[in-house]
């Protein structure tokens, strides 16, 4: 700012002393809370979409945005002035008379919704941030100006497609890389005196005005003060002043400039042109607007200082001024931006700005500022989504342990001896089923006798050897399975239910749970896939054809036959008696006695039979349990083995990352708790923060600056 056209403030010095010692002491407070803050963010952007640590993640990027911008002003001493005002009210010419350079390019973008922040540089920059904090550097004005417009269009677009989902839109979680902040960084010689930065906001009726009360309001406690803009023809529009009393909330000093149009005409009664009353009594205005629309508010902080208003010709002003910057000759009609009211603006803006009051909000503000950013990094840790990262980690960890238990588990039951750990099962079974066979005598009786008939009925028909024997096989299979059924049975209730786990013992039913294969329905898909025919002892033929009695004729004599060639003549070779042999000829060869050693032998060899399984059927059902059980549990131990080894390795890489995000999270917060106590001791280190002199007192130098950097410096490297 022009400091020719002001009075230097008569204890400037001592002021800007203060100021410079407080920001070398609040900088080197505040600068080692960004390391692991930034080490947090960088681990919580790697996180997955929907995890915990991602949805920390807008929140931290929005904390470290604002703690940046707090610590940028206090390093660099700047004087944040906020514009405000209706689009189109005259906000970006106010912004190049502001900056004597020619910003507007960017400024008067149709309301993209970020802030501009406009300070000087030795260098024209442009810098575009991000709500995901990625930034894009420019040097040519018109190459930002269409990236902005590019990235106006996605914003609308993305917008739009939230908003049919019946959302608000949030750019932090639904659009992270829309814009939050412009820096227009240009040769501005005003600025570089003052050490101010002027921040553009979205107009206050912007379609787009997601986030402005957030905006507006991270400014409360860094902004020295707000300029108001707003039209001639607005000054009365009730609309336009109902929010700018919210603001009188917000800032402790506020400028209404009243954007005159001098180039104005009114039509007279004669039909001519004469200049309007904004350029010959722009006071008059004013004065209809105090007593005739001024709201009480309005004129409360009117009276009480807080409110300042001024006539100003903005276009003209800002012609008159950017011309001057270029060296160039003031065109007579633009005259100078004194004439214009610009001046008496600028002197009561840059008064403030070099007065004890500002310092004591600066000082107010900054401490206040930095002590409400650091508790709420403190207490980060405590926001749902930072108590679900915590539970997860505690979920990852007990599934982890579980994923293990069941690796130890699928080991323990390969290597167990499942004969061994069966044997007991065989003789109670063994027992069972001689009660079973025994229980079933009468059927057994009734099946020799059926069988005995068969006997009989082979005599009477022409079948062969081979034929009778399969009839009696089949009658004595069919007794045979009815005892496997029974031995299946029997071993299904001693192995599984109750039984089965007083058996196997809490232990190794726990560990089949562990594994992931629970024993009862593993057991049971075992025994159903259990034949009969596994567990039956071989089958032996019910009649031996070499004891078939068969009596020799005389031609048999005659020729020396044997018996046993007899036979074969008769029924074939022994291997294979198919021959059929009519009932005629069986009972003159064979007669009763061949009936009654048919018979005899039919119930020699179910006796065998039945005494067999008597003996083996419980043992035999026993080992092949064990058989498929250990084969079947082999297979299932190798694919529940992949399984679950994939599964710990998922779960090992997720606890990893959730536990690297839970301690850079705590290393967060401890830093903050740390920064928030050294913070605390500022106000002791500066107690004049809370009771400044008044106007025109000395105020006290403190400590010198080399002393306050030096302790600041071993802080940091504490």
């Amino acid at each position: 700012m022009n400091q020719d056209a002001v009075t230097p403030h008569p204890h400037q010095a001592p002021t800007r002393n203060l100021l410079t010692e407080f920001c070398s002491a609040a900088d080197a407070e505040l600068a080692p809370v960004f390391p692991p803050l930034s080490a947090a963010q960088d681990c919580f952007a790697k996180a997955e979409q929907g995890r915990p640590a991602r949805r920390l993640l807008p929140a931290m990027q929005d904390l470290q945005h604002q703690l940046r911008a707090l610590a940028d002003r206090i390093e660099q001493q700047q004087a944040f002035v906020l514009i405000f005002g209706p689009l189109k009210s005259g906000k970006s010419t106010f912004m190049n008379a502001m900056a004597s350079s020619y910003v507007s390019e960017v400024t008067a973008l149709p309301a993209y919704p970020c802030m501009v922040y406009v300070s000087h540089a030795e260098e024209p920059e442009f810098l575009l941030t991000a709500y995901d904090g990625s930034t894009q550097s420019f040097q040519d004005r018109q190459e930002v100006v269409e990236e902005i417009e590019q990235a106006h269009r996605r914003l609308t677009a993305r917008l739009r497609e939230v908003e049919a989902t019946g959302r608000s839109f949030d750019p932090g979680t639904d659009m992270p890389s829309a814009l939050r902040r412009v820096d227009v960084r240009t040769p501005a010689a005003d600025l570089e005196t003052s050490g101010a930065v002027l921040v553009d906001t979205p107009g206050l009726y912007t379609r787009m005005k997601f986030g402005y009360d957030r905006m507006t309001r991270d400014f409360r406690d860094a902004a020295a003060c707000a300029v108001f803009i707003v039209k001639t023809e607005n000054l009365f529009l009730e609309q336009v002043f109902a929010e700018f009393e919210d603001l009188l909330g917000l800032f402790s000093r506020i400028f209404l400039v009243v954007n005159l149009d001098r180039s104005k005409r009114d039509l007279m009664p004669d039909g001519s042109l004469q200049p309007s009353l904004e350029h010959e009594d722009p006071q008059r205005i004013l004065d209809a607007f105090e007593h005739l629309a001024m709201s009480a508010p309005l004129k409360q902080a009117a009276d009480d200082g807080r409110l300042r208003i001024f006539p100003v010709d903005l276009l003209h002003a800002a012609s008159s001024r950017l011309q001057s910057a270029e060296g160039n000759a003031v065109a007579e009609e633009e005259e100078s931006s004194s004439a214009h009211g610009f001046d008496d603006l600028l002197a009561d803006l840059t008064d403030y700005l070099d007065s004890n009051d500002y310092l004591h909000a600066f000082m107010a503000d900054s401490l206040r500022r930095g002590e409400d950013l650091l508790q709420e990094l403190c207490t980060f840790a405590q926001r749902p989504a930072a108590r679900d990262l915590v539970q997860e980690e505690e979920r990852l960890q007990l599934e982890q342990k579980k994923a293990q238990d069941g690796l130890d588990a699928l080991e323990s039951l390969e290597s167990a001896d499942w004969a061994h750990a069966l044997a007991s099962v065989g003789e109670p079974l063994a027992e069972r089923m001689t009660q079973e066979i025994e229980q079933g005598a009468p059927v057994d009786q009734a099946l020799v006798q059926e069988l005995e008939g068969e006997i009989q009925e082979w005599f009477k028909r022409d079948h062969s050897f081979a034929a009778l024997n399969g009839v009696l096989a089949e009658g004595m299979e069919g007794r045979r399975q009815a005892w496997a059924k029974a031995a299946l049975e029997e071993l299904e209730k001693r192995v599984t239910g109750v039984t089965g786990k007083i058996l196997l013992g809490n232990e190794r039913r726990a560990t089949f749970e562990r594994a992931g294969i629970p024993y009862d329905p593993f057991a049971a898909d075992v025994l159903h896939a259990l034949s009969t025919s596994e567990i039956l002892p071989p089958a032996e033929q019910a009649l031996a054809f070499a004891d078939l009695p068969v009596r020799r004729g005389f031609w048999d004599y005659l020729l020396f036959r044997s018996e046993a060639k007899v036979r074969r003549r008769l029924f074939g070779e022994a291997s294979s008696p198919k021959r059929k042999v009519v009932a005629a000829v069986k009972n003159k060869r064979v007669g009763d006695v061949g009936r009654k050693a048919l018979s005899k032998q039919m119930g020699e060899a179910f006796a065998r039979c039945r005494h067999q399984c008597l003996e083996e059927l419980g043992a035999r059902a026993v080992r092949a349990f064990g058989a498929d059980l250990t084969e079947r549990l082999q297979s299932q131990v190798e694919a529940r083995r992949e399984s679950l080894t994939a599964q710990a390795e998922i779960l090992r890489g997720h606890l990893e990352a959730c536990r690297l995000e839970t301690k850079a999270l705590d290393g967060m917060t401890a830093a903050a708790q740390k920064r928030l106590q050294a913070w605390q001791g500022l106000r002791q280190r500066f107690p004049q923060q809370g009771n400044f002199a008044a106007a025109g007192e000395e105020l006290p130098v403190l400590e010198a600056v080399e002393d306050v950097e030096a302790e600041a410096e071993s802080e940091i490297q504490a």
